[in-house]
């Protein structure tokens, strides 16, 4: 493994710096320096998947309200998912299963609002109604549902997208790394969800994926072509390259009718595997890690073909640069700064991104509390004051500060301990504003 390691760090000052830029036919005006948080109101919660695997159908959900960064456990916390996590203490089989981001996600769109988590040891995908006085969740019917493979491990939400115009678009990777069972070769697949938040395998909407890849996570992002109104996009990171696939960004057509019609692949050209992925909410841009180099990347992609392409790398004082954030949510268009998890060093990187996003530049590496922590998934509360940070190694949830002028992170209070059976690694964060 290469490691490019650098003890910098730069503290920059922000200036005031107003433009307006031109992107895919339309104005973008965005305005850094004057950062400001906004002010938003409601039940503030974040949810977490204890991932339990050592006993059946004992995964659950895990919530929390989050007051002025003190969490307090939800009532009825813990929920039970009806299926079982994957369980492997300290990755100890050598498989990559808990390689991945977007276990537990949110759909705050819909009313109520939606939950999604994975049990990746049952194949299955568990879905909840949120109680938006409480923050409590209820089973959808017919919960948990089948994830059309084996170990599904990232989920992601188009709201309202489809031709009828009254169902959303869920996608699935099946990850196919669960070293507790008979693994099919990965996947990802796409099925739509009707208001009450049943999903429904679509036809034609699975893409099989190389044998010895290991994909971890999908996101989405929209784009749009004279007289066809918006496109759809989702790309997906592969860690390993497989017996006909190389690693690097894989970039996907959602349509109309919910399939997936595959565009292209970009890579870094000196060594490509790629872990996490970021999408820049105002430019065409998406931040990769790349592990095995102790750098992060940014590829662009075209609005109106969706195809991906890489651009640069930039370095990273941490080790084996996983998981990342742009934001925080509550300033200018949420693109202010990238965070990445440095689970190999123990820390978090925090970039400031230059105007147009194709630049990073480090402001901050922050080592969190711990002995020997190993900074997983991260996630911001919705108001943008808060960047969550889970330790799934040693089952732990951190509540850092944003400095919303710098960006900077600190940590004022000892981090939550999650209450899982030893060896158990929880995984996946969301987080909502109910109201």
């Amino acid at each position: 493994m290469k490691e490019h390691q650098s003890g910098r760090r730069i503290r920059l000052s922000f200036v005031m710096l107003v433009g307006v830029v031109i992107l895919g036919g339309a104005w973008i005006v965005r305005t850094r320096g004057s950062l400001r948080a906004t002010t938003k109101t409601g039940l503030n919660v974040v949810y977490i998947e204890s991932n339990e695997g050592s006993k059946p159908d004992m995964n659950e959900v895990i919530g929390w309200s989050n007051t002025g960064g003190t969490l307090a456990p939800l009532t009825g916390s813990p929920w039970l998912t009806g299926g079982t996590g994957v369980y492997d203490p300290g990755q100890a089989k050598g498989k990559t299963e808990f390689d991945a981001d977007g276990e537990v996600i949110i759909n705050t769109q819909n009313n109520p609002p939606l939950l999604y988590a994975v049990n990746g040891d049952s194949n299955t995908i568990a879905g909840f109604q949120i109680n938006t006085a409480n923050g409590a969740l209820t089973t959808l019917p017919g919960s948990p549902y089948k994830s059309n493979g084996s170990d599904p491990v990232s989920l992601t939400f188009l709201y309202d997208i489809l031709t009828k115009g009254t169902e959303s678009w869920l996608g699935v990777v099946n990850k196919g790394a669960d070293p507790n069972q008979t693994d099919a070769a990965p996947n990802v697949s796409a099925f739509k969800v009707d208001s009450a938040g049943v999903p429904v395998l679509l036809s034609k909407s699975t893409v099989t994926l190389s044998t010895g890849t290991s994909p971890s996570q999908l996101v989405t992002s929209t784009g749009s072509a004279q007289g066809k109104g918006k496109l759809y996009w989702a790309f997906l990171d592969q860690y390993q390259a497989g017996t006909t696939s190389p690693a690097g960004i894989y970039a996907y057509q959602v349509t109309g009718q919910g399939g997936l019609t595959a565009i292209n692949s970009a890579e870094n050209p000196v060594d490509p595997p790629t872990l996490g992925l970021a999408v820049n909410p105002a430019f065409r841009v998406i931040y990769a890690g790349f592990p095995t180099l102790n750098e992060v990347g940014a590829f662009f992609f075209n609005s109106t073909t969706g195809a991906v392409s890489y651009s640069a790398s930039f370095a990273n004082p941490g080790k084996t640069v996983g998981w990342m954030v742009v934001g925080p949510p509550s300033i200018g268009k949420g693109g202010s700064f990238l965070y990445t998890s440095d689970a190999g060093s123990g820390s978090i990187t925090v970039y400031s991104i230059s105007f147009d996003g194709t630049n990073l530049t480090e402001v901050q590496n922050f080592t969190i509390s711990g002995t020997g922590a190993t900074p997983g998934n991260l996630a911001f509360d919705p108001t943008g004051a808060y960047l969550y940070c889970l330790d799934n190694v040693h089952a732990t949830l951190h509540v850092l500060d944003i400095n919303s002028s710098t960006g900077f992170l600190t940590e004022p209070n000892a981090p939550i301990a999650i209450n899982v059976p030893a060896g158990e690694e929880p995984l996946g964060i969301a987080t909502a504003l109910l109201q």
